[in-house]
């Protein structure tokens, strides 16, 4: 009956909300993906954004979980608590494509009585995550470790995976005179695939340091990178300066790369009236690149702030000297600022007002162009964040959501751009998962991590969701009869992505596929190994917390699982420009320039329309590219194919579409 009228309550809420909105059109290659979910949310204080998050109450414990769920999840670990996964900068899986290789490190879930989780544990998989080794030992050489961050190197690209170091970065908590022990040291450890020849070393002090953020590898100049707070080592207090440090001994010995110990980047540089979140960060293959980037945010008056604004940017500092140097200033980039806004987030298309940017969202990664692309979430609602606001106390309308996207910002030149990539259901974007402790609640959001293929031409965007469920409903009507939006979702990932070369239709984004399918373990802390496969392959984990037998306000006391997600693979193929409309015959020109070095542009023409695929072939007859393999319709059309992953030499190029096929030589000349 309860159920039955939530039904009734939401259609006639709908209904009634939609005759006072104004509606926006969805992009066609969207629809599929879009559903719309209420939610509600103010200001928080500036003051939330330096806090480090304290843990939070699940809803169950083991005993009443549900079985698992049906998708395909690899149990990687217990944790002691989720400390091992906060923190959107910081990263947990690593992937080696030239070796297949991928590493996943958490905390240990073993206790004592002052402490809990002494240990690190890894696990392997040399086959993309098909199988995976057992847990490894403990291969922490501290008590107490926190936060690891993993990281796979091979400079040489070898494809055995013996070759490939496995590095990870971990911090510990340190005394100082007279103040409670606080961040200050930085472990550093280095073996070989599956924790063989371990070899330690702590970070040279002063300054004291705090968690490092993820570990950046650039093979392309025998580096990895990461940056960090510096620590006053008098006090253990942050001093708001992150420098950029790097290893050229495959992450054993590490120093800042600045020897002045100037920082990169300091939060005594924001001007007032601002606050900064989101820091993220990456280097190019060549290691020449550096970026360091945030969300500027606007604050109000009183210095609060709204998650999401108009007057909210993205920031960045880039260093073209492998870091060594910097800007002052900042670039930023406001989003109603960039040309030609993809409708709806265009001001014409929605409700007359400039695109929005979210605090919460917000990760950076190089093409192969040393071209930078942000992931955040827009939207030119008037209110996204509570929907009762814009209707009577009696009514509201869920259709806000037509106008928030996560979306692609990138930079060719001097020049930005805007991509959708999917509609967001979740209005908000994130909930309060804390209970409110020392007078605040920390957030989740959709969490966006980019990851990219070795060669840059390819870029991936992986964010997390909420579904539409009658089961697990967003309002529900109280014992007074009145409407209440509920804090708490069930989320589940999300994947898609495109070819750096692709034009036309939203730069050839892939349609947002779901590829978890929770309905009561919220997936969330989802972490993205930076690296995707040759093929495809996306490498994911999450946190699932509170499953042990103890009560669920005692994180520390309540095991928590971390989880991989089996099988994630979004083939981002080179979406093809349309030239003319008119039927001919079936025909494959030769490319052209030819020879070409690296990129050419090969132009055919099909009769009708149906299934096309351009594939690459070496002398040996085996595949080592697929340009594109799609649905065309009949009409002259060309791609342009960039070989800069291959070597020099002589290759075929086959067409095929419905029962035609032919073929050409093209040469290589580096």
């Amino acid at each position: 009956m309860r159920k039955a009228l939530l039904l009734a309550a939401l259609v006639v809420l709908v209904t009634t909300g939609r005759a006072q909105q104004t509606h926006v059109r969805v992009p066609e290659h969207l629809k599929s993906a879009l559903i719309n979910i209420p939610v509600s949310e103010t200001a928080r204080p500036a003051a939330d954004l330096a806090l480090e998050p304290a843990p939070a109450p699940m809803r169950k414990t083991a005993s009443q979980q549900p079985p698992r769920v049906a998708n395909e999840l690899f149990q990687i670990g217990l944790m002691a608590n989720t400390f091992a996964t906060i923190g959107s900068n910081r990263l947990q899986i690593a992937c080696d494509p030239a070796t297949n290789t991928v590493v996943a490190v958490h905390r240990g879930n073993d206790r004592a009585s002052a402490s809990v989780g002494n240990t690190i544990i890894m696990r392997y998989s040399s086959d993309h995550g098909a199988t995976w080794s057992a847990p490894s030992t403990n291969v922490a050489t501290s008590t107490s470790p926190r936060y690891p961050n993993v990281g796979i190197y091979n400079p040489t690209q070898s494809t055995t995976p013996a070759d490939a170091k496995v590095v990870v970065l971990w911090p510990q908590v340190v005394p100082y005179p007279g103040v409670d022990p606080t961040w200050g040291e930085v472990n550093a450890l280095t073996s070989t695939f599956a924790a063989g020849s371990r070899q330690y070393k702590k970070w040279p002090t002063p300054p004291n340091w705090s968690i490092p953020m993820q570990i950046m590898v650039a093979n392309g100049a025998n580096k990895v990178y990461t940056f960090a707070d510096a620590v006053e080592p008098s006090n253990g207090q942050s001093t708001g300066g992150y420098h950029l440090l790097a290893s050229t001994d495959g992450g054993l010995t590490w120093e800042p790369v600045n020897p002045n110990l100037d920082p990169s980047w300091s939060t005594a540089n924001i001007p007032a009236g601002t606050s900064a979140t989101g820091i993220c960060a990456d280097v190019s293959r060549d290691g020449q690149k550096v970026i360091f980037a945030y969300i500027a945010i606007q604050l109000n008056q009183d210095d609060t702030y709204n998650y999401i604004n108009a007057e909210h940017r993205i920031a960045y500092l880039e260093s073209t000297d492998g870091g060594a140097t910097w800007p002052v200033d900042p670039n930023y980039i406001s989003l109603q600022d960039l040309p030609n806004l993809p409708a709806p987030l265009n001001v014409d298309a929605g409700q007359g007002i400039a695109p929005q940017l979210s605090v919460g969202d917000l990760d950076v990664v190089y093409d192969k162009y040393g071209e930078p692309h942000f992931l955040v979430t827009a939207s030119t609602d008037n209110n996204p964040y509570n929907p009762l606001a814009s209707a009577d106390s009696n009514q509201f309308s869920i259709t806000h959501v037509d106008s928030t996207y996560l979306c692609e910002v990138g930079r060719q030149g001097s020049n930005y751009y805007m991509n959708l990539i999917a509609p967001l259901r979740e209005i908000r974007g994130f909930r309060a998962s804390y209970q409110p402790s020392a007078g605040r609640a920390d957030v989740i959001y959709h969490e966006p991590h980019w990851a990219v293929n070795v060669a840059g031409d390819k870029v991936y965007a992986k964010w997390v969701e909420v579904d539409s469920t009658l089961k697990h409903p967003y309002a529900a009507i109280n014992s007074q009869n009145q409407l209440v939006l509920f804090s708490d979702t069930i989320r589940n990932a999300w994947v898609a992505g495109r070819h750096v070369d692709s034009r036309g239709g939203n730069m050839g984004w892939t349609a947002p596929a779901k590829v978890t399918n929770s309905t009561e373990v919220d997936v969330k802390y989802t972490k993205l190994a930076h690296f995707a496969g040759n093929g495809g392959e996306m490498h994911m984990v999450f946190t699932e917390w509170g499953v042990g037998e103890r009560v669920d306000d005692d994180p520390n006391n309540s095991d928590n699982i971390m989880w991989y997600v089996k099988g994630v693979k979004v083939d981002a193929v080179l979406s093809v420009e349309k030239i003319s409309d008119a039927p001919g015959d079936f025909r494959l020109a030769q490319n052209y320039p030819n020879p070409f070095n690296p990129s050419t542009t090969i132009a055919f023409t099909l009769p009708q329309a149906g299934h096309t695929s351009l594939k690459v072939y070496n002398t040996l007859g085996r595949e080592v590219a697929s340009v594109f393999d799609q649905q065309l319709e009949a009409g002259s059309h060309q791609v342009l194919f960039d070989a800069s992953a291959l070597p020099s030499g002589v290759y075929m190029y086959r067409l095929e579409s419905g029962r035609f096929t032919t073929a050409r030589s093209m040469t290589l000349v580096k």
